[in-house]
C-alpha cells in the first residue's frame, strides 16, 4: 500500500523506510523499536508526513484525533509537523481535548484556516429528555436527581443511569462524583475475568475482531474462553458486540479501563516471547503475562496515543 501510494517517488522516498515508521505506529514490531526513542520519533514523523503528504495529493483527507489531552509530547510534535506540511493540502484535521489540553499545546498560526469550538454542557430540558431516554425505568424523582447531578454532562448522566440500572435505583445516594468514578464502579462490579478481558480489550484498541480477544486470551491466559466474560462486558454496556466485532462503547471507557492497566505495579520483565494480535504486540512471560500496548511513537514512552 505505501510503495503504491508513493508511485514513481517510492525508491526515492524510501519506501520500505515509510512503510517500517508506519508499521511501528500501528504496533507492528519493527526494527524501530531496537533505537533510542528520539531516532524512534523522528523515523515516525518522517513516515506519517511523507504517507499523509502523497495521499492528500490525489484525494481529501479528514484526520481526526480525539482526547488530544492524554497525548505525549511525541504525538504533539507529529502534529505540528503534520499541521505545518499539509497546511495547503485538501486536508481537515479535527481534534477533540479538555480546556487542560491547551495548557501544554495549541497550533501555531500558519497557511491554514483554524476553528475553535467550545462545547457547552445540555441544557435541563434537553438533559430531562435525555434521562428518559437512558433512566426510564427510573422513578422521575431518581431521574430529576440524576440531571442535577450531572451539571449538563450527557454522558455522565449515561454512565450513572447504567450504574443504578444494576442496582434497580437502589443506590442513588452513593454513586461516585464524576464520570470515570462511575465507570471505576461498574468495572469494581464485574468478575475477575471479566475485568481481564475488558483490559485485554483496551490494550488491543478502540474496537476489533472478536477473535482477537479470544487469542489474547489463548496467549496470555492460557487459552481460558472468554466467550461469556465477552458476553457480560455487553450486558453491561461497556463493549458493543456485532456478530464478528466488539467496540468500546465510548473512548472514555476505554481511557478509564487503560489508565488502570498503566497505575497496576509491574515487576522486572523476564525473557519473553512475543505475538501480535490486531497490531499490539503481546509479551508473554516466563513467571506472569503482560498486555503491553506496541502502538507509541517512542520505544517505551509514555501513554498510547
Amino acid at each position: 500500500m505505501v510503495e503504491r501510494t508513493l508511485g514513481d517517488r517510492a525508491e526515492l522516498l524510501d519506501a520500505p523506510r515509510v512503510t517500517d515508521g508506519i508499521m511501528h505506529v500501528l504496533g507492528y514490531d519493527t526494527h524501530l523499536s531496537r533505537l533510542a526513542p528520539d531516532r524512534v520519533v523522528a523515523e515516525v514523523i518522517r513516515s506519517t508526513r511523507i504517507l499523509l503528504g502523497m495521499l492528500s495529493r490525489t484525494t481529501s483527507l479528514v484526520i481526526w484525533l480525539s482526547d488530544l489531552e492524554f497525548a505525549d509530547d511525541a504525538v504533539l510534535a507529529l502534529l505540528e509537523h503534520l499541521i505545518d506540511r499539509l497546511g495547503r493540502r485538501p486536508v481537515v484535521m479535527m481534534v477533540t481535548g479538555m480546556p487542560k489540553l491547551f495548557e501544554r499545546w495549541s497550533p501555531a498560526t500558519g497557511r491554514f484556516t483554524l476553528l475553535g469550538m467550545a462545547l457547552d454542557g445540555l441544557d435541563e430540558d434537553a438533559m430531562r429528555l435525555l434521562a428518559a431516554e437512558v433512566a426510564g425505568s427510573l422513578d422521575p424523582a431518581t431521574r430529576a436527581a440524576l440531571v442535577e447531578r450531572a451539571s449538563g454532562n450527557p454522558l455522565f448522566l449515561e454512565e450513572m443511569a447504567r450504574t443504578l440500572a444494576a442496582t434497580d435505583g437502589t443506590d442513588a445516594d452513593n454513586l461516585p462524583a464524576n464520570v470515570r468514578s462511575v465507570i471505576g464502579a461498574r468495572l469494581d462490579a464485574l468478575d475477575e475475568l471479566a475485568r481481564t478481558v475488558i483490559g485485554n480489550a483496551a490494550v488491543l484498541g478502540r474496537r476489533g475482531d472478536r477473535e482477537w480477544l479470544q487469542t489474547f486470551a489463548d496467549v496470555t491466559m492460557g487459552g481460558v474462553d472468554v466467550t461469556g466474560a465477552v458476553a457480560e462486558l455487553s450486558r453491561a454496556d461497556l463493549l458493543e458486540l456485532t456478530t464478528k466485532t466488539w467496540e468500546f462503547h465510548s473512548d472514555l471507557v476505554r481511557d478509564v479501563v487503560y489508565d488502570r492497566l498503566t497505575k497496576t505495579p509491574a515487576g522486572p520483565e523476564p525473557r519473553r516471547s512475543r505475538r501480535v494480535v490486531g497490531g499490539q504486540q503481546i509479551r508473554r512471560c516466563r513467571h506472569r503475562c503482560v498486555a503491553l500496548p506496541a502502538g507509541r511513537l517512542a520505544a517505551g514512552g509514555g501513554r498510547r496515543r
